[in-house]
């Protein structure tokens, strides 16, 4: 797992909750598993999952090219990601060409095929933050100015906006989501599986 809340939290006494390990893990007790989480970033995360180090993520996004090492469960939750703004910038957006000239904060996740072509095609500039909590990061840019917007899944920024008054304040979201609301499935390691079966 990975500290992801409110879908991943850590308490002081180092036990998991939140709404993925809520799911996951009595599903997994009752059919016989001790669950032990093992936190870790979740770039390296998807790394350990190719060669079957771990045999799952609690939950992860289908695409990317993930479908070739990762075996994907009915969705636990669903994702939504929004564009977070600088509240007294009314700039919003309704395509990708709106977002032209400006610069966007992103993580290494799996946005969906539109948004990753626009910027690909130039229409608009990315800032990629691959580090422990890029959320943080991305709220820090954005009210430094050095990005205009950034990408995060809404209840994650809702929780952070929340967490860390009263310096997230002015920041908010736009509404439109930057593709539809995404599952969230459990995820399992198919050379894991593969290794398991073959004993």
């Amino acid at each position: 797992v990975y500290t992801w809340p409110p879908f991943f939290l850590k308490d002081e006494t180092g036990n998991w909750s939140g709404a993925v390990p809520g799911i996951v893990e009595p599903v997994l007790n009752r059919m016989g598993y001790t669950v032990s989480f093992v936190a870790m970033p979740f770039a390296r995360a998807l790394e350990e999952m190719k060669g079957g180090t771990y045999p799952a993520i609690a939950a992860c996004v289908v695409g990317g090219g993930r479908e070739e090492y990762l075996q994907f469960s009915d969705p636990v939750v669903s994702i939504f990601s929004v564009l977070w703004k600088q509240q007294n910038d009314d700039r919003c957006w309704q395509n990708y060409t709106d977002l032209a000239g400006r610069t966007v904060g992103i993580s290494p996740y799996h946005y969906g095929a539109g948004f990753l072509d626009a910027a690909q095609r130039g229409v608009f500039e990315v800032d990629l933050v691959s580090a422990k909590a890029p959320e943080i990061i991305h709220f820090q840019k954005l009210i430094q100015g050095k990005i205009d917007m950034f990408i995060c899944e809404k209840s994650v920024g809702i929780y952070l906006n929340k967490a860390h008054r009263p310096e997230f304040d002015a920041v908010d979201f736009c509404p439109l989501g930057v593709c539809t609301a995404r599952p969230f499935p459990f995820t399992l390691s198919k050379a894991d599986f593969i290794d398991r079966t073959a004993r």
